[in-house]
């Protein structure tokens, strides 16, 4: 392939060394091809105030790469595969992913305070449905807000004493090397992480064959087969991005995928959860999906917010 292959990403530090990344797994599949990356601002990108389940849309980091792509503008798009719509354009594809980050959830506070040494009424930032869901399941008396902008924003806004704490993603942390900054780690028994987090999805158009096949053969299989139970399990719930889902994927051994899903009411009072395992030569997406469907009979779709 001797094209020039356009690489498109966000220019967020965290979507800059994803793109990096990518551009490395390139390299490295494609010797001969010049590569290029394209910078693009998005929705959620441009508008750092509005909660960003109020935006109206899903995937409000993803679809104008996603619109990149379908003008021949670039030809990767790279993602944050937790940011990742449900349902994605049928002309488009997961190509590949890079292998898995961190998958918890970590606590950065004032003075390095653990999530139970914090205050009474302690202002915690999030955007997240589901952050905020597990984090009232704990501790219902804390005081929830919407905080916005990149990771390393979230922890200045901490320094300057707008929030007492936030949580963040572990990878995103530590993939800007500001692992100093993290108070705890939170268990991931209380804190499930949402699908796809810690996996960065390469993107491409369908009918791009060769493109397509060489991501295949390039990308993480491991990580790639956990993110198809997760979106399994996102996609039969039909889950927008107002809803309070969680769910991992593991490998207990190497032939065998562990599952766990959750579904959470917006105020953490209710909490639904199943998991089961999978023989890895079976369709991943069925183990995710088969979870999502007995959580659905035990009244699951009650609690979805669908967009």
């Amino acid at each position: 392939m001797s094209k020039t292959i356009r690489i498109g990403t966000r220019a967020s530090d965290l979507a800059m060394w994803q793109a990096n990344r990518a551009h490395e797994l390139l390299e490295k599949a494609l010797p001969d091809a010049s590569l290029e990356i394209v910078k693009i601002s998005t929705m959620g990108d441009r508008d750092k105030s509005t909660e960003l389940s109020s935006l109206g849309t899903q995937g409000v980091f993803v679809k104008e790469l996603e619109a990149r792509l379908l003008a021949n503008e670039i030809d990767i798009a790279v993602h944050s595969s937790k940011d990742m719509p449900s349902q994605l354009d049928h002309r488009l594809v997961i190509g590949a992913v890079l292998p898995r980050g961190k998958v918890e959830d970590v606590l950065v506070s004032r003075n390095g305070q653990r999530l139970s040494q914090l205050r009474k009424k302690a202002i915690i930032g999030t955007s997240s449905p589901r952050r905020k869901s597990q984090l009232l399941r704990l501790r219902p008396d804390l005081d929830i807000r919407v905080i916005r902008g990149n990771v390393p924003t979230r922890i200045k806004k901490i320094e300057e004493q707008e929030y007492d704490a936030t949580i963040l993603a572990h990878a995103g942390v530590t993939r800007l090397g500001l692992e100093k900054y993290i108070s705890e780690v939170l268990p991931m028994d209380y804190f499930l992480p949402a699908p796809g987090q810690g996996i960065v999805s390469l993107q491409c158009r369908k009918d791009d064959a060769d493109l397509v096949n060489i991501l295949r053969s390039a990308g993480d299989e491991k990580a790639f087969s956990q993110l198809e139970v997760e979106r399994g399990f996102q996609i039969a719930l039909q889950a927008g991005c107002h809803s309070a889902i969680a769910g991992y994927a593991s490998f207990p051994v190497s032939d065998w995928l562990h599952f766990k899903g959750r579904v959470l009411s917006l105020d953490g009072k209710t909490l639904l959860e199943d998991e089961d395992d999978l023989q890895a030569i079976e369709s991943p997406r069925d183990l995710g999906s088969r979870i999502a469907e007995k959580l659905i009979q035990r009244g699951a779709s009650e609690l979805i917010v669908h967009d």
